[in-house]
């Protein structure tokens, strides 16, 4: 996901430079840690935006910017990625990037088929397009600076 993210900037003509990627596990928990580490920068230096791996990690880094004193919207805007169903729950409401749930089954059976009928080497991808769409809720926003 993350060099797709930077491909897409690329067609867009925004330098990927201008943006951070860090990793860390996809827990609630680890995503917490890490996104604290980016958030204890100083103000100039700190994020306006995160857009996490998938929901559970947005909702550590929301956690994170509570525990920092940072106000979601108003001084970072954090996206998810699954619309995971208790999304729209949370405190704000996650905006998320929704896929969708029957090309992503379609794609992991005729990955598997594929796989049985020609078998590939592990390190040989393939990509299967899945339908996406963006669900703003209450975790997004201008930064304050902007407005």
């Amino acid at each position: 996901r993350p060099e797709l993210f930077r491909r897409l900037l690329a067609e867009k003509g925004i330098s990927p430079d201008r943006f951070d990627s860090i990793r860390c596990g996809q827990t609630i928990e680890s995503a917490c840690a890490c996104a604290a580490e980016l958030l204890k920068r100083s103000a100039s230096e700190r994020p306006t935006a995160l857009l996490a791996l998938n929901d559970l990690s947005a909702i550590g880094a929301v956690r994170a910017a509570i525990d920092c004193a940072i106000r979601v919207p108003q001084d970072l805007s954090v996206i998810g990625l699954d619309d995971i169903d208790f999304a729209e729950f949370t405190l704000p409401p996650l905006t998320t990037i929704r896929l969708s749930r029957s090309d992503l089954a379609r794609a992991a059976f005729e990955a598997l088929k594929q796989q049985t009928e020609t078998p590939r080497p592990a390190d040989v991808q393939r990509e299967f397009l899945v339908s996406t769409s963006l669900v703003v809720r209450g975790s997004t926003g201008k930064p304050a600076a902007w407005t």
